[in-house]
């Protein structure tokens, strides 16, 4: 993430329906997915999204946030993404 990211707080309504839309760019690669952080604790600005998902195939979430997402980054443990302008990690 960088500063400039870090800096910028979104509207809770706009993080949400952006979650919203990276979750169902991959759909049926998880069992389970969650948001966390500051949306899951309702605040009213937040600067990231954060989801923690048990997935069946992480090749293909890659694929999926490609598609919706301006840029990706997979680690072992998280894979961040750029989607609609809003930074976000995936936790696995």
């Amino acid at each position: 993430m960088t500063d400039q990211q870090a800096a910028q707080l979104f509207s809770h309504s706009q993080a949400t329906t952006v979650a919203w839309e990276v979750i169902r760019s991959i759909e049926g690669h998880f069992d389970r997915i969650e948001i966390c952080g500051g949306l899951r604790r309702g605040k009213d600005q937040v600067h990231d999204i954060d989801l923690v998902c048990l997935p069946t195939d992480r090749f293909s979430i890659n694929i999926g946030l490609g598609s919706v997402c301006t840029s990706t980054k997979p680690t072992t443990e998280k894979t961040t993404f750029v989607c609609r302008g809003i930074p976000g990690e995936i936790f696995f």
